[in-house]
């Protein structure tokens, strides 16, 4: 933010933050404007979101707020200046909101029909029980997970802001789980002196919809049960509440309460991804599976957290329901942590007018269930959108004129490099050779900036064009298209395999079997520890050649040594992306075939030589 002022260059972040003036933020907001752009124009209420931004940041860094005028003047600049000069766009971006219908689609694709995802197990679980957290709580995300703005702070939902307890059943000779959830980081600082508490229970007649269950089993995978006779869910659920209580707490260790809930997955050479306790996930993480999963559930709009806020927020706005207790303004505002009623009416209630005045008006039966499916998000939800660009528009993107000039730079440096050195490795401390190697990232960082914009056109334009297909086809007199059920029977995961089974088997059996629910909670729990495919899709199981280090590795699962290649280069890949420590080795190294395990090698290359005349892998 401080290029543009050279005064600020020689002193610190935080220094200079404490000392910004009016014209610094004007600088960096004019310096957003013209390097976030990409060819297209700016809504006026991205540049004010950016000095929001800046705004919490200084509050967190000094512990003090903007100056009134500051803001007065600050605005006035976006207003008058950036927004006329640079043409921002003044309309309001639309108000997506996701609702109960929405919610069950997008977590149905999630466990029954993401069949592509390889990532490690735990963020599968995190993400559907983060969906639920914020929906059922209406919690912004940075009171839950690590915000951009505070990493490293770790001031996340932890196990301490967990209680779960074990509650007499009113409704059944039972028992059931209920879990306290107290939120305590609340928008620009913690909120030490007024914590929300949210309750929530178990929903076995729609595990889906549970969040019990995964609390369950991110609580089994971390070990995290105060009494160590608890290590199976059926060992919490034969425990006998007294008669004379209502309610047993049951206790985590004590050396877990400051472990994050949601927790990060660190990369180690031998073992991969491995789950941290002391991390915690990141926003950016979680909010890439959030839009990914609303592309491939076939969504027109780009799913984000903040619209299962909006959802929450107009789910307990009960004022304009013809059922359900009427909410107050000061228990709405306690819920979504606003101040004023104001900021609901002006940033989260929805567009679609939840009053079927029509129905007023004319005094007929009143037709809700219209208005309700007209405003969901999965109204036009189309399985069968693009979720990748055709070949023909990303080569298309080739012909950009910042990347065919960046591209003439790079081919310019690489020659003058070759020409000297003959090879770039022998280029050492070369800056020609830094240049080239930021080139190199800068491109490749502009090509997917390109196909992210391209592909976003892409899919509007198809779904523009998708209705106007199907009237047509049906004046031509063809039958209505349709979408083949996915198949539930195969996952890379059999883990997956057995919990796609128990959710589909509740939507046609509504019956309350208790081994079924043990078997999810123990299947969740397995699927938290279970680590990333190794191979992802550089693997088919037609493929010949088997990765020799795979095999040898303990760390590896069977499933991941079976794998295939198609080729030596897709396997080179493999080897150089998941064991660099073993080819590229200065120290002495051995054979990973058995046959040749007590043969020492010298270093890296000298393996490689030892591979290509002995096996015939030429690397």
């Amino acid at each position: 933010m401080m290029k543009h002022d050279k005064d600020y260059i020689k002193r610190s972040p935080d220094e200079a933050l404490r000392n910004i003036r009016v014209n610094d933020i004007q600088q960096y907001l004019l310096f957003q404007v013209v390097t976030s752009r990409n060819g297209h124009t700016l809504h006026k209420s991205t540049i004010e979101t950016y000095y929001k931004t800046l705004q919490m940041t200084y509050l967190h860094t000094t512990k003090k707020e903007l100056g009134r005028f500051v803001n007065i003047e600050v605005n006035e600049y976006i207003t008058k200046h950036l927004t006329t000069k640079y043409g921002l766009k003044k309309q309001q971006k639309s108000k997506e909101t996701c609702s109960v219908v929405d919610l069950y689609k997008l977590l149905r694709h999630h466990w029954c029909e993401d069949k592509e995802s390889t990532c490690h197990g735990r963020y599968v679980v995190q993400t559907a029980f983060l969906m639920q957290l914020i929906a059922y709580t209406s919690s912004r995300p940075g009171a839950l997970i690590e915000q951009n703005c505070y990493k490293g702070l770790k001031e996340v939902l932890k196990y301490k802001d967990m209680n779960l307890s074990l509650l007499r059943d009113n409704f059944s000779t039972g028992t059931i789980l209920v879990l306290e959830v107290t939120t305590t980081y609340l928008k620009g600082n913690k909120n030490t002196k007024e914590p929300v508490t949210y309750v929530l229970y178990e929903r076995r007649d729609s595990p889906i919809f549970c969040p019990v269950l995964n609390m369950l089993a991110l609580a089994f995978a971390d070990n995290a049960f105060k009494e160590e006779g608890i290590t199976r869910p059926e060992d919490i659920y034969n425990i006998k509440i007294p008669i004379f209580r209502e309610t047993l707490s049951i206790q985590w260790k004590p050396e877990i309460l400051e472990t994050p809930v949601f927790q990060d997955a660190t990369r180690k050479p031998e073992a991969g991804d491995v789950v941290s306790d002391s991390d915690a996930w990141s926003f950016a993480g979680f909010n890439y599976y959030l839009k990914r999963l609303g592309e491939i559930a076939g969504f027109p709009e780009t799913l984000t957290s903040y619209a299962l806020r909006k959802g929450a927020g107009n789910a307990v706005d009960c004022k304009f329901f013809l059922h359900g207790p009427e909410v107050t303004d000061a228990q709405r505002n306690q819920i979504m942590g606003h101040a004023r009623a104001e900021v609901f009416r002006k940033h989260y209630m929805r567009q679609t007018v939840k009053v079927n005045s029509q129905s007023l008006f004319l005094g007929t039966i009143n037709r809700n269930d219209l208005l309700q499916t007209v405003g969901l998000m999965s109204a036009k939800r189309d399985p069968r959108a693009p979720t990748t660009l055709p070949r023909t528009s990303i080569n298309q993107l080739e012909q950009d004129s910042r990347l065919v000039s960046m591209n003439e730079r790079k081919l310019h440096l690489f020659n003058a490099l070759k020409k000297k050195y003959k090879n770039l490795t022998k280029a050492g401390d070369d800056n020609r050779k830094k240049d080239h190697q930021k080139l190199t990232s800068q491109i490749r960082g502009r090509k997917k900036t390109l196909e992210r914009i391209a592909l976003k056109e892409y899919r509007a334009k198809w779904f523009d064009t998708v209705d106007h297909a199907e009237i047509q086809k049906h004046l031509r007199g063809e039958a209505p298209s349709t979408v083949d059920p996915a198949s539930t029977t195969y996952f890379y995961w059999p883990v997956r395999t057995r919990i796609t089974e128990f959710f589909a088997s509740y939507e046609t059996d509504k019956t309350d079997d208790s081994s079924a629910w043990f078997g999810a909670v123990h299947s969740l729990r397995d699927l938290c520890l279970q680590g990333p495919s190794v191979h992802k899709l550089n693997c088919r199981e037609t493929g010949k050649i088997l990765c020799p280090f795979c095999i040898a590795s303990t760390f590896v699962r069977q499933s991941d040594k079976d794998n295939r290649f198609q080729s030596i280069y897709t396997l080179k890949k493999h080897v150089e992306r998941r064991h660099p420590e073993t080819t590229s080795s200065a120290a002495p190294v051995y054979c990973p075939y058995a046959a040749c395990q007590r043969y020492k090698l010298d270093h890296g290359d000298h393996l490689k030589n030892h591979l290509a005349r002995e096996h015939n892998l030429k690397f």
